[in-house]
């Protein structure tokens, strides 16, 4: 597997050495009852499929669809920002995303959007990573200001 760019980090030493932060996300726990409304939600849902269906499968197929769908808000998601990008990790998914993927950064109320593009479309955030910052927010958005601009935002 191909070695990511090291950036202004010339050796691996340095890069081991660059400011990171790990931190785990668990709506079910962080923010109970969020997520038991979107348990609601689903259960309802599949009712309601089931109801107009006139078969149960369609809305058990239905409610386990939309928790396919809505997996963040029940299992824990651990973010690792560092040199190399941004990386998740949980029990359906891993994946890293690196700096140069990154065209634009939105802040939302409870995170970073951070977007492939810089075209400000309406589906646009669709193809984005939303980074949740938990307890974490000014070490995020240092970090993050520290590895797309190459400069520490100024308090």
């Amino acid at each position: 597997m191909p070695e990511t760019s090291l950036g202004s980090y010339g050796n691996r030493s340095e890069a081991q050495s660059a400011p990171r932060l790990r931190w785990t996300v668990w709506p079910l726990v962080d923010r109970p009852l969020v997520s038991l409304g979107v348990v609601a939600l689903m259960a309802a849902l599949g009712w309601g499929v089931a109801v107009g269906s006139g078969g149960w499968y369609w809305g058990v197929l239905a409610a386990m669809a939309l928790a396919l769908s809505l997996w963040r808000y029940l299992l824990p998601v651990t973010f690792d920002v560092g040199i190399r990008g941004l990386r998740q990790d949980s029990l359906l998914q891993q994946a890293r995303t690196s700096w140069s993927d990154i065209r634009a950064v939105r802040r939302c109320r409870g995170g970073l959007l951070m977007l492939p593009g810089t075209d400000d479309r309406p589906l646009d955030a669709m193809r984005g990573l939303f980074v949740p910052w938990g307890p974490h927010r000014a070490e995020l958005l240092q970090l993050v200001a520290l590895y797309l601009t190459g400069e520490e935002l100024e308090d």
